[in-house]
């Protein structure tokens, strides 16, 4: 936006130099002329509120623990679109609803071991003992430092777990119930926790 009315000013300028001043070259007119010649298109920064006002058949996985789980609701959505389209388009809906679920669920679970990495290596610093001599300080500063690490890294580490285990339950619901319906999608396989197998 900035850069477009940098451009917008240079050429009202050079417009400005280059013709004599008329009631039909006015700052507005020079506008509305140069008005589509080069904009660009803005960026859209995605936020939570865009995903959750998408156009999806489908609803959300309720990622809350502390509410009660929906995904009978999601089965009930799927059984319902299941009436009014094709299969494909049904498998095809699924398909993108599950997606959704299976990269924040790839994403959750590279976090947990990430932040278990990190919290294995604070660990170890801490329990190494510390040199005599000039370093001992700066050893001992660093296992502080580590320490408090570690402690910040339990509320990482719990989040992190009980979003697998939210998305791993509601996606095997959702499959499960399903199945009882006698849907089956052979791509509808869940993430372990240790991110290679699946169920």
């Amino acid at each position: 936006m900035v850069a477009a009315l940098a451009c917008l000013s240079l050429a009202v300028a050079a417009l400005a130099q280059t013709t004599p001043a008329s009631p039909g070259n006015s700052l507005g007119a020079a506008a509305h002329n140069l008005k589509g010649q080069n904009a660009t298109p803005t960026k859209h920064v995605f936020t939570n509120d865009d995903m959750e006002a998408t156009n999806e058949p489908l609803p959300r996985l309720n990622m809350n623990i502390s509410q009660p789980d929906n995904s009978a609701d999601v089965v009930a959505a799927i059984l319902s679109y299941r009436q009014t389209h094709t299969p494909k388009q049904t498998e095809d809906a699924v398909h993108s609803w599950f997606d959704l679920y299976d990269r924040t669920l790839a994403d959750a679970i590279q976090a947990f071991n990430d932040h278990q990495s990190a919290r294995q290596t604070s660990a170890k610093t801490i329990h190494e003992p510390c040199p005599t001599g000039e370093f001992k300080a700066d050893c001992e500063k660093q296992q502080q430092a580590e320490w408090k690490n570690l402690l910040k890294s339990d509320p990482n580490l719990n989040q992190d777990n009980r979003t697998m285990g939210r998305i791993q339950s509601g996606l095997k619901n959702v499959r499960d119930g399903l199945r009882m319906k006698n849907v089956r999608y052979s791509w509808f396989t869940i993430r372990s926790s240790n991110g290679y197998d699946t169920f």
